[in-house]
């Protein structure tokens, strides 16, 4: 890995009027490091590559959103997925098998060879002469700042899976070690960390992206970068003299803005059980503000409801996206029974949302028949919107769970159900019910899964929900992947 680095050629050509064009791709290929990293252009191919590589089936294109977590979360409807079919198995978590000990190392492969591209433009980006890049310092730092969180972003992940979350370690005062924070390039063997030393090393790590990504991010003039038009689809057909001519800065949903990072670290806290830092964190994000002819809008807004027919990813919601442009192809395989075992997908919706008439989640983003439900998150977009190739990785909704958690355990306990229903409000729900069901911390945390399931179904981040409060979604579930068999990165 000395001589050479792994990535997808991304090219930053765009199709004037196609948002989902912004990423267009060339095959893969093994590049010469020193070639490529000759240019400051040879670093945003670089980064952008490791986008690209996350985006895979065997990562966030698949197996890590709607696919093999969303089925051990039990999200989808054991009858239509056949009997051998590798999601047969994984519902009843026989991580064992070989079929999906081989799904968990290309889990953990893939994973942590993005972490090593991630750590070769962490180490040349922090030595290189800022005037290498177009826009000097400040996309120097940009580039730096994008590959800590993300390789931040990888190992929350990796610990997600292959350890025990902190609520089980501090109860049987677990210090051992589970995986390795690989954060030295050309390191193929890091010793395992406890669950503690991890979760400080993320820390660390988007504390340091922040900073770098925010000097860019943050400006006054930069902020309406985070408006949906511009945040998702590029500012196309706008003659804002504020929007970027360099596309590198456009569509900044896509990458590691500096509200994916806050967002992050908003998640991670949460998960450590680090309320009052969660709420800050959450809050920043909630609170965000851009200003556009002398008026001041929210950066992220809750879709209306009025929206979902023709807005399936709600993606006025989204903090930060990846991209496939085969997404809706490959989720078709999965919904038409074309899969080599006619397996479908069809989500337990009435289950999930209770049979709620009012929830117009229910009611809107599922494609129904007599055979079940499904989800329309990954299917065509409507004409006139966009987001066929959108990943939905961190949305709004999110951080009013982490707040409503926190201000809830911190002893605002009116505060936290108000901001638990505030977001049931906007999906059609009629207010002031919650009051009546929670009256302890466990039930908030039972109210709390169980909304945070209906958002962020075929995500990938139930599985993690369920994880979290300790509450398994099937008697049989472990929460803890084993590590695989051949644990190095190539």
């Amino acid at each position: 890995m000395k001589n050479k680095i792994l990535i997808g050629l991304v090219l930053f050509a765009f199709t004037l009027g196609s948002c989902d064009s912004w990423l267009d791709v060339a095959p893969d290929d093994q590049v010469n490091e020193e070639t490529l990293f000759k240019t400051g252009e040879g670093y945003r191919t670089a980064l952008n590559g490791v986008y690209k590589d996350l985006s895979v089936t065997s990562l966030y294109g698949r197996e890590m959103t709607w696919g093999f977590l969303d089925v051990l979360a039990q999200c989808y409807d054991s009858w239509s997925i056949n009997s051998g079919h590798i999601y047969d198995k994984a519902l009843s978590y026989k991580y064992q098998d070989k079929e999906i000990k081989s799904l968990i190392q290309s889990i953990w492969s893939n994973s942590y060879n993005a972490v090593a591209n991630c750590n070769n433009l962490i180490d040349r980006a922090q030595k290189e002469d800022p005037s290498k890049f177009a826009e000097g310092e400040e996309e120097r730092n940009l580039i730096w700042g994008e590959a800590l969180a993300l390789r931040a972003f990888i190992h929350f992940d990796m610990l997600r899976l292959f350890a025990p979350s902190p609520r089980v370690v501090k109860a049987a005062g677990d210090d051992k070690g589970y995986i390795p924070y690989y954060e030295r390039y050309g390191s193929i063997s890091e010793p395992n960390l406890s669950v503690t030393d991890i979760l400080s090393k993320v820390e660390r790590d988007l504390l340091k992206a922040k900073e770098l990504v925010g000097a860019c991010d943050t400006i006054a003039e930069h902020m309406i970068w985070h408006k949906t038009s511009y945040r998702m689809a590029g500012g196309e057909g706008s003659d804002d003299p504020n929007i970027p001519k360099d596309l590198f800065y456009t569509y900044r949903g896509y990458r590691m803005n500096y509200y994916a990072v806050t967002a992050l670290l908003a998640r991670v806290y949460s998960y450590a059980g680090k309320h009052q830092e969660a709420y800050q964190q959450a809050m920043e994000v909630i609170d965000a503000k851009f200003v556009e002819s002398g008026i001041s809008y929210p950066c992220f807004n809750f879709t209306a409801t009025t929206d979902f027919a023709n807005n399936y990813k709600l993606y006025d919601e989204l903090i930060f996206t990846l991209s496939n442009k085969r997404m809706v192809d490959d989720y078709s395989t999965y919904t038409t029974g074309a899969s080599s075992s006619n397996t479908r997908l069809f989500v337990l919706a009435d289950d999930i949302y209770e049979y709620d008439s009012d929830d117009q989640r229910y009611e809107k983003l599922f494609s129904t028949s007599i055979d079940g439900a499904m989800s329309k998150k990954y299917m065509k977009q409507t004409a006139g919107s966009y987001g066929d190739n959108m990943i939905p990785m961190i949305r709004l909704s999110e951080m009013y769970y982490i707040a409503a958690e926190a201000q809830y355990k911190l002893g605002n306990v009116s505060d936290g159900i108000s901001l638990l229903d505030w977001v049931r409000m906007k999906r059609g729900i009629r207010g002031g019910q919650l009051e009546e069901l929670i009256s302890d911390e466990s039930e908030m945390e039972y109210e709390l899964l169980k909304e945070a399931i209906k958002d962020l179904v075929c995500e990938g981040q139930a599985f993690y929900y369920y994880k979290r409060f300790n509450q398994k979604p099937d008697s049989k579930a472990e929460f803890v992947f084993p590590l695989p068999d051949n644990q190095t990165i190539h």
